[in-house]
């Protein structure tokens, strides 16, 4: 056996490597946070380590991140280190344990007013990236108590084509302890918080996308990453919660919103259900960005949904210097004259990276400054360098270079392709449009003003849109005491018709188009 010392920030954590084993393997078996943003492949460059003591041969793919004077003061990727003699490391890599979750919701109903039976339920919002969930009180509607956390299955990629494939590749028991052992925490917390105690709590509903539901149920997932893409079950489920997790304090009725195929899954589904969409009179349109971008338009009599791969570039991933939604992350770009003035970050730490809202700040000020031509191309003076939008505390710049330009050009152009496309296939132009509801952290701390200004979405919708928040969490809390808000969600599903975009060649002439500024 290898013995590896990690030093982490204050802590200082000892760990030994099996035979063959990777750095990123072990530090996902220690549960360190670590976001694989990949799945362990070595082309993000993202999981960084710094030998200390030791050596580690540099691999292929150390060379296309470090220069040469890096690799020689340590630095390595963590997915393709395999020690063979003891060593020391410091992490260089950011954590995502505060990862910024959204739980916000606009009220679309009204509190409830009935006397309070002591009764108690759980809303859960299990997303790619992040789990949100509510302590909910059964007559008023309270919100009692909330919790946010990472999903730890992030460890195994970032995406849900990274999880699948660890799933199929014989990780699928590990990729489910991680996420009820997640869930589990989250229960404990909230009803330590409130001072509930677990009998009191009389169902928990569970809202997420397809795969992060095969992943939660222990479902083969095989079908799901190859064509024709079929669900092993995407129907309402039922059951005792210590079916699904086995040593559950809690001792109550589970209940998973169903989905309408494996790209739009009980996520999207709970939040049409949330922004009532079955009851409009006039058309709305309901976008969901993230890693794909899920988009639905319809009203009482008609109902259309549709998927587009987006890419992670929405929430850091792909990009030189992205970070996830994390302390410092930079979310937001002022530029003047061709130079940046000012960079916003959350909660207003020093910068580490740039997030998704940040990326799309940055864009929008670069083709306002007339830095990007309309064909994505960086001025000359950019073109090798890139920008740089600030500096870390450790010296590095935050950049953001011209492949960074292409990934968000890809991703914009995706999402609005498909939006002309669904409303094309529905039979309607965006002024039939009489709203817009823009669901999602992303779109939460997002200004609507840059997306059109990158082309991501049309100028005819700048005064309809409504950002809605977490609506996959608002809808899970309608329907905990609500027979008739669940006999809507049967209604979506039911009504639900899916465009495949994926073989449709408007959708592909669209795309060339829109990846212009």
């Amino acid at each position: 056996m290898i013995s590896i010392t990690i030093l982490d920030r204050e802590k200082r954590v000892n760990m030994e490597l099996g035979q063959g084993e990777s750095l990123m393997s072990a530090l996902i078996r220690l549960n360190e946070g670590i976001g694989a943003y990949c799945g362990g492949r070595g082309i993000c460059g993202k999981c960084r380590i710094k030998l200390v003591e030791g050596d580690i041969l540099p691999s292929m793919e150390d060379r296309r991140f470090f220069s040469e004077e890096d690799l020689r003061k340590g630095y390595r990727l963590a997915c393709t280190a395999y020690p063979t003699q003891n060593c020391t490391i410091r992490l260089c890599m950011e954590k995502e344990q505060e990862i910024e979750v959204v739980t916000e919701s606009i009220t679309q109903n009204g509190e409830l007013t009935i006397q309070n039976s002591g009764s108690y339920g759980i809303a859960v919002d299990i997303g790619t990236t992040t789990i949100a969930m509510q302590l909910v009180e059964e007559g008023t509607n309270r919100i009692l108590s909330t919790y946010t956390g990472l999903n730890p299955q992030r460890s195994y990629g970032a995406d849900v084509i990274n999880r699948i494939q660890a799933a199929n590749n014989g990780k699928g028991s590990e990729l489910k302890k991680f996420i009820c052992d997640a869930l589990e925490c989250g229960f404990q917390t909230m009803l330590s918080e409130y001072g509930c105690s677990s009998d009191k709590v009389k169902q928990v509903i569970i809202s997420a996308n397809t795969t992060m539901i095969h992943l939660l149920m222990g479902y083969p997932c095989e079908s799901l990453g190859v064509s024709p893409f079929e669900p092993y079950n995407i129907k309402t489920i039922k059951t005792a919660i210590r079916k699904v997790i086995a040593n559950s304090l809690l001792d109550c009725e589970i209940r998973v919103i169903p989905g309408i195929s494996t790209f739009v899954g009980g996520d999207i589904v709970s939040g049409l259900q949330y922004c009532h969409l079955t009851e409009q009179e006039k058309p709305v349109l309901f976008i969901d960005l993230g890693t794909n971008g899920e988009m639905a338009v319809g009203n009482k009599d008609k109902l259309i949904v549709t998927s587009v791969a987006a890419g992670p570039a929405f929430e850091g991933g792909n990009l030189s210097c992205g970070v996830g939604s994390i302390p410092g992350a930079i979310s937001g770009v002022t530029m003047e004259n061709g130079e940046v003035v000012k960079v916003e970050t959350i909660r207003g730490k020093r910068p580490v990276g740039i997030c998704g809202t940040g990326v799309i700040e940055a864009v929008a000020e670069l083709v306002e400054e007339e830095l990007i031509d309309e064909t994505g191309l960086l001025e000359d003076q950019l073109f090798e360098d890139g920008v740089v939008l600030a500096i870390r505390q450790d010296g590095r710049d935050i950049v953001l270079t011209q492949k960074d330009v292409r990934e968000i050009q890809l991703a914009k152009s995706a999402i609005r392709s498909g939006l002309e496309v669904l409303l094309m296939r529905y039979g309607i132009c965006y002024d039939d449009i009489e709203q817009v509801y823009l669901a999602g952290g992303f779109g939460y701390h997002m200004d609507p003003k840059k997306m059109i200004r990158i082309g991501m979405l049309p100028v005819e919708l700048e005064n309809k849109i409504v950002t809605v928040g977490n609506s996959s969490l608002g809808g899970a809390k309608n329907v905990l005491f609500d027979g008739f808000s669940w006999e809507q969600l049967e209604t979506i599903v039911k009504r639900g018709e899916e465009i495949n975009l994926a073989t449709d060649k408007m959708f592909q002439e669209k795309y060339m188009e829109y990846l212009y500024f």
